[in-house]
């Protein structure tokens, strides 16, 4: 037998496989919802696998827990009644309640009521080390109420806790089972991992799921993204694909083939992008390949003259950049552009679909605009259109086009003359059913 529960009821009797290691997990089963939506348990990701050698190479997702080792002596139990008697005697001299109080204050909730559910004890092939068979003692407590301050720090709007939110209802049309060679049972998998069994014998337990979805704490849409006002910029190469095309085909050197001078090439574009982005202190970011889009809140970045001023200088460097990478590309006509939009606008981020989102995005008319700006200038660069006041524009050059909003809001004396940009003039734009007039400027390479 490679899977099995002990409870309240097993009689004592001796163990098929004495286990080689026990561990007495006490978990955090925190359930929330957001109306109309059924009960949902928060699970965490705790640990990449350790080199298991399983063929999917991923961990389980698990609820909040604390994990105390037991000691077994010179050699493992062979019978539950001595499973239990070593469980006891470790049980013995902890303190689980005090220790899942810190846990929780950990998780960033305070004045809260934890109410213990219930034990059980598996023995089965162990997540990370499946050539071994281990016995856990878990040791089931729930939150039932929390200060509601501390409600966001549940509904992680950010990710950056990491967690996601499995539903409780039976049949849930996210769990899909496999069976797992390595474990020699069969697994539930919840968006793309596979669960720690005994989340999966909580669901399987009509009884179990009902009480511990009981206990739920509604979640209100808000604490799922916030609402924001802020500079908003949108990103994108002109001719990146060309650009990889022409490292594949023509860019060979002794010792390199076509594949690893392309894939160098488009991670030296990502490695700009990150370096940048970093240093600008960019903590709202969404990357696609050759292009992003990020916002900086003003709750935040209160001094836009000099973001805006900043976020040129680092552009002027990913320009220069972009020039060291061009000098390898003979052919002038398949270099590399930039285009760049900024905007101010009110706009939402976080998980937008609320419960069921699992990667944070923005939503908002700005976002929308901020996106338009950008294609509006890449038509405009495509065309070669000319600006009023200025020259056409040409399409491997690199160009910043800034909105109306922000252009007002920045006031008379930006940029400063010694700025990194230039200003080129006016250009009447559009892009789908997006119509405007915005300032066009024009980076220069540091």
């Amino acid at each position: 037998m490679t899977y099995e529960i002990i409870d309240s009821g097993t009689p004592d009797r001796r163990l098929e496989t004495p286990p080689a290691q026990v561990w007495v997990i006490c978990t955090l089963e925190i359930t929330v919802h957001q109306a109309p939506a059924h009960p949902h348990l928060l699970v965490t990701y705790p640990s990449y696998p350790l080199g298991t050698g399983a063929a999917h190479d991923e961990g389980y997702w698990a609820t909040p827990f604390l994990a105390y080792p037991v000691n077994v002596g010179y050699s493992p139990p062979t019978t539950v009644k001595s499973l239990r008697r070593h469980i006891d005697n470790t049980v013995a001299t902890l303190d689980p309640d005090g220790d899942i109080n810190q846990l929780a204050d950990l998780l960033g909730l305070r004045d809260i009521t934890v109410d213990r559910l219930g034990e059980f004890i598996e023995i089965k092939m162990s997540p990370r080390s499946p050539d071994l068979v281990k016995a856990f003692k878990i040791i089931r407590y729930t939150l039932s109420a929390v200060d509601d301050a501390c409600l966001r720090n549940i509904a992680d709007p950010d990710l950056r806790r990491g967690y996601a939110f499995l539903p409780l209802d039976p049949g849930s049309d996210f769990l899909h089972e496999r069976y797992s060679q390595a474990h020699r049972r069969h697994e539930q998998w919840f968006l793309g991992k596979p669960l720690m069994s005994h989340i999966q014998h909580v669901l399987a337990t009509p009884g179990l799921r009902a009480t511990l979805a009981s206990s739920s704490i509604s979640l209100s849409r808000e604490l799922f993204a916030r609402t924001e006002s802020g500079l908003l910029v949108a990103v994108d190469l002109a001719g990146y694909g060309t650009a990889l095309k022409y490292a594949r085909e023509q860019m060979h050197s002794f010792g390199s083939d076509a594949k690893s001078i392309q894939a160098a090439f488009r991670k030296s574009i990502g490695t700009y992008f990150d370096r940048m982005l970093g240093q600008l202190g960019a903590m709202q970011v969404q990357t696609a390949g050759d292009g992003f889009v990020a916002a900086f809140p003003a709750r935040v970045f209160g001094d836009l003259d000099r973001l805006v001023a900043d976020l040129l200088a680092q552009w002027r460097l990913f320009v220069g950049g972009i020039a060291v990478l061009n000098k390898e590309i003979r052919e002038e006509g398949l270099r590399v552009g930039s285009r760049m939009a900024l905007h101010f606008g009110e706009y939402e981020y976080g998980r937008i679909g609320g419960i069921n989102s699992y990667v944070p995005a923005f939503d908002g008319a700005s976002i929308v605009e901020v996106a338009r700006l950008e294609q509006g200038l890449a038509i405009a660069m495509r065309a070669a259109k000319a600006v009023e006041e200025g020259p056409a524009l040409q399409a491997k050059r690199h160009y910043v086009i800034v909105s109306r909003e922000l252009r007002d809001r920045l006031g008379e004396h930006w940029p400063a003359a010694d700025g990194p940009a230039d200003r080129v003039g006016v250009l009447d734009l559009e892009a789908k059913e997006f119509r405007d007039r915005a300032e066009v400027w024009e980076v220069r390479s540091s």
